[in-house]
């Protein structure tokens, strides 16, 4: 019998809003435990690919809320390479230590654009939005870009 942590039971949602598409991942773990095989895929994440195979494309999207904050537990490469987003949104914060470095690195690419709430902390201005105005391309930056 397969026993869930409660992070497992995050919930996870697909938006699409015209011609853009979020996923939001919540504290869903990928992996059975905290190690760095990053092909090793567990529940949450083998359940979306799993879902993947049935219904090509739909992991596929622009913005990717990184999986239980950027932890070893998640963000395998397959999720990765299957989700592919332009804009990686990493919730986390130094306090427990992550994003870790290895799984950061699964996300770098010249196509991608990896926005870190851990790295731009002060004054509160840590929030991230996405904007797409009428005609142009999404865009997704900190509050403080789109508000200067």
């Amino acid at each position: 019998m397969l026993e869930l942590g409660i992070n497992n039971a995050s919930i996870v949602l697909k938006l699409q809003i015209g011609s853009s598409s979020f996923l939001f991942t919540g504290d869903a773990n990928g992996k059975e435990r905290d190690e760095e095989d990053a092909s090793q895929v567990g529940h949450v994440e083998r359940t979306l690919l799993q879902l993947e195979q049935r219904v090509p494309g739909t992991l596929k999207v622009d913005v990717l809320k990184v999986p239980h904050h950027g932890s070893e537990t998640a963000n395998t490469v397959p999720f990765i390479e299957k989700t592919d987003p332009r804009f990686v949104v990493i919730s986390a914060s130094t306090t427990h230590h992550l994003p870790k470095d290895t799984v950061v690195e699964r996300y770098e690419s010249s196509q991608r654009v990896i926005l870190r709430t851990d790295v731009e902390p002060a004054n509160n201005t840590n929030h991230i939005l996405c904007v797409k105005a009428t005609g142009a391309e999404l865009d997704c930056n900190f509050e403080a870009v789109f508000i200067e």
